[in-house]
């Protein structure tokens, strides 16, 4: 039984991006099928009458302490009303992920796994965008017999108005869709063999999403494939056709009228036509929200628990910005040393996805909820070698 345990708990961490907006009544689906697989867990234990060593990350064990003392000091002095049910569902997954993170996590089964979804997600975002650019009905990528954290219909969700169309393939939003398949073009980029089909395949996918977090990671991986795989390891013959699949892909995208819509997006700083903020108004309000009060950071050094954010759409917390609101300076400085112990002894395919987690850290929030289970659980094992 532990050899299936191992290759649920690695499907499980995979698909905890989508899986994670589902809900069955208040609880998410990804935390209902974890506690599944944790009952599974404790039983093969018993019946193996011998407990094995645990591979713990001490980090990450520190961090969730440091969080429940938090939590109840807040709760305990009655300072804010904290978003229990968010709260535990994090604790939770910090407790799985440093507890079993290390010693059930598969790596090529992961990657295999990661690499369907990915390639599966991008033709399937294309189809919603060709449908809609070529008969203008929206095709839902969400699952109709299970409840999701929204209650807006799925054109509400997935576009403001016909000139703001934004599919997001089998994810929650276009940025989750942006980031899961922008980390692993970073994964694949750097393994021995590269299709161009499929790079071309996720690029045009991100392209498509206009995601902000999506180009943010894209542009990192185009970097540091310039200045890695093609500097260091003399690579040069790969430049050409990375070089030509780029031209042919904006090419595309300046026909289809994408890059204006890009540009909406995330460059312009107020309301754009559809009457939204665009992706970086919304990161730069949320982070002046709070700086007015940055003396909070000595009177205040433990945060304000995890609490509700203002529910504006002006506004987007990062999560950095979170991690301080919430557990304070010395909340955010304990991850962040974390990260750092982490990359110490990292090897290099690490420390780039380490790297990646503290930009997305920045611009989106790789940070909450059952994030830190799937990109955790994944970094433990990231290397070049997972191309079979």
């Amino acid at each position: 039984m532990e050899f299936l345990l191992k290759k649920i708990y690695t499907v499980l961490s995979i698909c905890a991006p989508f899986l994670s907006f589902y809900y069955i009544g208040t609880v998410p689906l990804i935390s209902i099928l974890m506690v599944i697989w944790i009952i599974f867990k404790f039983w093969n234990i018993l019946l193996e009458a011998e407990l094995r060593k645990p591979n713990i990350d001490l980090g990450l064990f520190i961090l969730l302490l440091l969080i429940i003392i938090n939590s109840a000091f807040m709760t305990l002095n009655n300072e804010i009303d904290l978003k229990y049910n968010s709260l535990i569902n994090y604790i939770f997954f910090l407790l799985v992920t440093a507890l079993c993170g290390r010693s059930n996590y598969e790596p090529i089964l992961g990657y295999k796994l990661w690499k369907l979804f990915a390639v599966v997600s991008s033709i399937f975002i294309l189809v919603q965008m060709t449908v809609f650019w070529t008969t203008g009905v929206i095709i839902s990528g969400y699952l109709p017999f299970l409840d999701t954290i929204y209650t807006d219909d799925t054109v509400k969700m997935q576009g403001w108005d016909s000139t703001r169309y934004r599919p997001s393939s089998f994810f929650a939003e276009p940025s989750h869709y942006g980031t899961y398949v922008g980390a692993f073009l970073l994964l694949y980029l750097f393994q021995g063999k590269n299709n161009k089909i499929i790079i071309s395949l996720l690029v045009l996918g991100i392209i498509v999403s206009v995601s902000s977090a999506g180009f943010t990671i894209l542009f990192f991986d185009i970097i540091l494939f310039a200045l890695i795989k093609v500097r260091i390891r003399k690579h040069y013959n790969k430049v050409i056709p990375v070089s030509i699949i780029v031209m042919i892909l904006c090419y595309i995208a300046i026909n289809m009228g994408i890059t204006n819509r890009i540009l909406d997006h995330i460059l312009l700083s107020d309301m754009n036509d559809s009457g939204y903020p665009s992706g970086i108004y919304q990161r730069i309000n949320g982070f002046l929200e709070y700086t007015p009060n940055m003396n909070w950071i000595i009177t205040n050094p433990f945060g304000q628990g995890m609490f509700e954010l203002p529910d504006d759409n002006g506004l987007f917390f990062c999560g950095l910005m979170q991690y301080y609101l919430f557990f304070g300076i010395i909340g955010l400085s304990t991850l962040l040393m974390i990260m750092i112990s982490w990359f110490v002894v990292a090897n290099y395919i690490q420390k780039i996805y380490l790297l990646l987690i503290l930009l997305l850290s920045c611009f989106g929030n790789p940070l909450f909820g059952s994030e830190p289970f799937g990109w955790y659980s994944k970094l433990y094992y990231a290397n070049d070698r997972l191309e079979k």
